[in-house]
């Protein structure tokens, strides 16, 4: 298992990394826990595995036990590939159904005061949520954005996916961002877009730049929340 992970990791992300070394340790210690820890990996069969995927969604849910399920496929396809194992055992183990996550979104007036008071208070977070919103990212693909990936002259967008071996995305730019973003210097083109004071170097991993802009929309959210239910008190 771990000399699978260590193929599989020159393909992933930071992120993705971190999440295929959890899973991996985790059944690591359920094959440790069934004595199999020690045995061939020829041992460890469709049924064991499936035996371990039910064992999650007992404890969690049916989502965490099909996103185990893709790092255990990807490992054990490593190993086929590798002709360690005949056969990839996982890959063949069905998907569970699960419930799609109902996001609340913000009412008109909320909307527009979170808008208006970033743009006069923080406009950083604006920017940041309008690369979100009008190119269809990810927070975590906005805070890996540098300067090097936007070409101006074309309006486009490089993304870095999450696997590493498909290289990266395009995106086409609209011009309610390219209008934020055209006046900006350009010159240091290893500059991350986004860290806490604007463009430049900032030495952090992705995900902790991601919750640092997670915190700090979260604060501007809550400000606005509140003045929203202070006016609500008033009229009341």
């Amino acid at each position: 298992m771990d000399y699978a992970l260590d193929l599989k990791n020159s393909t992933l992300s930071d992120t993705s990394k971190a999440d295929y070394k959890s899973r991996c340790n985790q059944f690591k210690k359920y094959l440790e826990q069934n004595h199999l820890a020690d045995q061939s990996i020829l041992s460890v069969t469709r049924q064991v595995v499936n035996t371990y995927l039910e064992s999650i969604v007992k404890k969690s849910s049916a989502r965490n036990r099909n996103n185990t399920r893709i790092v255990l496929s990807a490992l054990f396809g490593e190993l086929a590939d590798s002709e360690i194992i005949p056969k990839n055992v996982v890959e063949s183990i069905k998907v569970l159904d699960t419930k799609s996550a109902s996001h609340n979104t913000y009412p008109l007036e909320v909307l527009e005061g979170l808008f208006t008071y970033m743009k006069e208070n923080d406009p950083l977070p604006l920017l940041f949520v309008k690369f979100v919103s009008y190119n269809f990212l990810r927070p975590i693909e906005v805070c890996r954005l540098k300067l090097k990936d936007i070409v101006l002259s074309q309006k486009l967008l490089m993304v870095q996916t999450k696997n590493k071996k498909k290289g990266r995305k395009t995106k086409i730019i609209p011009n309610i961002v390219i209008d934020e973003i055209k006046n900006f210097e350009f010159s240091t083109q290893e500059y991350f877009l986004f860290t806490p004071t604007g463009i430049g170097e900032w030495e952090a991993k992705e995900t902790s730049r991601r919750d640092y802009f997670t915190t700090r929309f979260r604060k501007v959210k809550n400000a606005i929340m509140n003045t929203l239910k202070k006016k609500v008190n008033q009229f009341n």
